[in-house]
């Protein structure tokens, strides 16, 4: 089944998110952080809508793809601490939606949209089947 990740995420993995980008290391702005902590459920969503345009992928460059929006969006990332915590908090919001570093489904596909699993699909799913069970046999007789 296909992730939706415009789904929000719970309460509390949205509290402990807002608390990690808050959190106060004793270096840098820590107003910046807090208010980018305030705009948690907007980091959220951006994070949701980048993965389902990606299909599921979270890697460098959508990493580079958030920080631009969040630039244009006026937000106070220039700072290389800021831009640090904000991409650590943002990948483990990815994370927590599902993400892998690879694309894993149909670009913007949801619960809804995905395609099912054609005959073509099932087929190819059986030939690998075969494939390992033989190579499983192979494997077992040299031991």
């Amino acid at each position: 089944n296909p992730i939706d990740f415009l789904q929000p995420l719970p309460q509390h993995q949205m509290e402990d998110a807002a608390d990690l980008l808050s959190k106060s290391d004793g270096k840098g702005n820590n107003s910046t952080l807090q208010s980018l902590a305030g705009m948690i459920r907007d980091i959220e969503r951006m994070i949701g809508t980048i993965l389902n345009s990606h299909g599921g992928r979270w890697s460098q460059h959508e990493e580079e793809l958030f920080l631009r929006i969040a630039v244009r969006r006026g937000w106070p990332v220039e700072d290389e601490m800021t831009s640090t915590r904000l991409l650590l908090v943002a990948s483990r919001i990815a994370e927590a939606k599902g993400s892998r570093d690879v694309a894993f489904q149909e670009l913007g596909a949801t619960l809804v949209s995905a395609p099912k699993a054609g005959a073509e699909d099932s087929d190819a799913i059986a030939r690998i089947r075969a494939k390992m069970t033989e190579a499983e046999r192979i494997i077992a007789g040299l031991r």
